[in-house]
C-alpha cells in the first residue's frame, strides 16, 4: 500500500470511530478557516496534536466534528482548506440550530457540488470527507474533476454511507482507472438513485455492462447518462435487460458509443421492450440503415417517446425511409433530429413531402437537418409544408459556397494529379 492510500485509509477509519464535536481552546474568541497563506508543509504527526490544532482560529464554543475533520484532511492531503465549503457548513448548521452546532440536524446539507477543476482530486476528496455528516445528501455533483485512482476509492467509501441519494453525477471524473468491482459496490449501495450520469468516462464494454446489471435492480431510475464511453455489444445486451424490467426509465443517453452493427439490432430490441422512455439520444454511434429501420419498427409501438436523437449515425437513404415509415404509424414523437447524416437532398426533399401529404397521425414539430448538403431551394419547399402543418419547425443548414468551392479546387487537384501520374507511367 502506497503512502497515499495508507493517509486515506486512517482518515476513513477516523471518521468512523471518532464522536461528533470537539471542544476547542479557550483562549482565542474568533474561529476563521484557513486561507491561502496557510501553505507550509506540516511534519509534526497528527497523533501527538490536538485536534483543534487544525483549525487556524479555534472558537471558545463546541463545534461541529466535520469542522475538524475537513480541516485534518486537507492538512494530510497537502491542500488548502476552502473558505467557500466551510461557509457552506455553517450555513447550514445554523439553519437549524443557531446556538447548539454540536448536533447535526439531518435535514441540512441537501446536496454537494463540486464541478471540475474547483479543487483538484486531493482537495475534492477533502471536501468529500464531510459527506458522512450530513446522511440526508440527496444529490451530489463531481462532474468534470480529473480525478486519481485513490481519489475516486475514497469518495466511493464515503458516498456509499448516504442512503438517500437521489442524484449522482461523475462525469468525466477518470471512472476508467479504478477496478470495476469498486463502482459496482457503489451502485450497489445506492439503489435510491433517481438520476445517474456516468457519461464521459470512458468505460469499456465489459465494465459497463457489469454497471447496467446492477441498474436493473434500481426501482426509481428516471434519468441514465452513458455517452462518450465505449459501449458496445455486451452494454447492449445488458441495456436490453435494462429497458425490459425498467418502467421508471424515461430519460435515456448513449450518444458518443460504439452501438452499430449487432449490437444496434440488440438496442432497438431492448427498446421495444419498454414503453415508458419519452427522450432518447444515440447521435454519434454509426448504427448504420439497418439500425435505423430496427428503430422505425420500435417507433410504431413507442407510446410515450417525445424526442428522438439519430445524428451522426451514417443513416442514409434507405434508413430514412424506413424511419418514416415507423414515423407514420407514431402520434406522439414531437422531435427527430437527424443531422449530420449522409443524406442525398433528394431523401430530404421525399421526407418533407411525406410530411406535406402523408403521415396523418404524426404530431410531429421539430425535424432537423442541420450539416446537411441541401440548397437554398430547400427554403421554398419548407415553407409549402408548414402551409400543412403549421406547427413544424424544420432546422436546416443551406450549402455553403465556399466551402463546396474549396471542395471542387481539392477534386481538380486531385484529378490532375492522377493524370499526371498517368502521364508518367504510360
Amino acid at each position: 500500500m502506497d503512502k497515499s492510500s495508507a493517509i486515506v485509509l486512517e482518515a476513513i477509519i477516523e471518521v468512523c470511530s471518532e464522536d461528533t464535536s470537539v471542544v476547542s481552546s479557550p483562549s482565542v474568541a474568533v474561529w476563521t478557516p484557513c486561507g491561502s497563506e496557510n501553505k507550509e508543509d506540516k511534519t509534526a504527526e497528527s497523533e501527538k496534536r490536538d485536534e483543534t490544532d487544525y483549525l487556524c482560529s479555534p472558537t471558545p464554543e463546541p463545534v461541529p466534528k466535520v469542522y475538524f475533520i475537513y480541516a485534518k484532511r486537507c492538512e494530510q492531503l497537502k491542500v488548502n482548506q476552502s473558505e467557500k465549503h466551510f461557509r457552506s457548513m455553517t450555513e447550514s448548521l445554523a439553519t437549524s440550530h443557531q446556538q447548539d452546532l454540536i448536533s447535526v440536524s439531518r435535514t441540512l446539507n441537501d446536496q454537494l457540488v463540486v464541478h471540475h477543476a474547483t479543487f483538484g482530486a486531493c482537495g475534492t476528496t477533502a471536501v468529500c470527507s464531510t459527506i458522512p455528516f450530513f446522511p440526508e445528501c440527496s444529490k451530489v455533483v463531481l462532474d468534470g474533476n480529473n480525478l486519481t485512482a485513490w481519489a475516486i476509492k475514497s469518495i466511493v467509501t464515503y458516498l456509499c454511507r448516504l442512503k438517500h441519494l437521489s442524484e449522482l453525477v461523475l462525469s468525466s471524473i477518470n471512472l476508467n482507472v479504478i477496478p470495476e468491482k469498486i463502482i459496482v459496490t457503489l451502485l450497489v449501495s445506492t439503489r435510491t438513485l433517481k438520476r445517474l450520469d456516468i457519461s464521459g468516462n470512458k468505460l469499456n464494454d465489459k465494465t459497463a455492462a457489469s454497471l447496467l446489471e446492477q441498474l436493473i435492480f434500481y426501482q426509481n431510475l428516471e434519468e441514465l447518462n452513458l455517452s462518450k464511453n465505449l459501449l458496445g455489444l455486451q452494454s447492449c445486451q445488458a441495456l436490453e435487460k435494462l429497458l425490459g424490467e425498467t418502467a421508471s426509465l424515461k430519460i435515456l443517453n448513449c450518444g458518443w458509443n460504439e452501438i452499430r452493427g449487432p449490437a444496434a439490432m440488440v438496442f432497438a430490441k431492448g427498446l421495444k421492450e419498454n414503453y415508458g422512455l419519452q427522450y432518447l439520444d444515440i447521435s454519434w454511434n454509426g448504427i448504420g440503415n439497418n439500425g435505423a429501420w430496427a428503430i422505425g419498427n420500435w417507433l410504431k409501438e413507442a407510446g410515450q417517446l417525445l424526442s428522438l436523437n439519430l445524428s451522426s449515425n451514417r443513416i442514409e437513404a434507405i434508413g430514412l425511409a424506413g424511419l418514416f415509415l415507423g414515423l407514420a404509424e407514431n402520434d406522439v414523437l414531437r422531435e427527430l433530429i437527424l443531422s449530420r447524416n449522409p443524406l442525398s437532398e433528394t431523401a430530404v426533399r421525399e421526407s418533407l413531402y411525406a410530411l406535406a401529404s402523408g403521415l396523418s397521425r404524426s404530431v410531429l414539430e421539430t425535424l432537423d437537418f442541420q450539416h446537411i448538403d441541401l440548397g437554398f431551394s430547400f427554403d421554398q419547399l419548407v415553407q409549402e409544408t408548414k402551409q400543412f402543418r403549421p406547427k413544424l419547425t424544420c432546422l436546416w443548414s443551406p450549402r455553403d459556397p465556399h466551402l463546396f468551392s474549396k471542395f471542387n479546387q481539392m477534386s481538380v487537384k486531385v484529378d490532375l494529379i492522377e493524370a499526371n501520374t498517368l502521364q508518367m507511367d504510360f
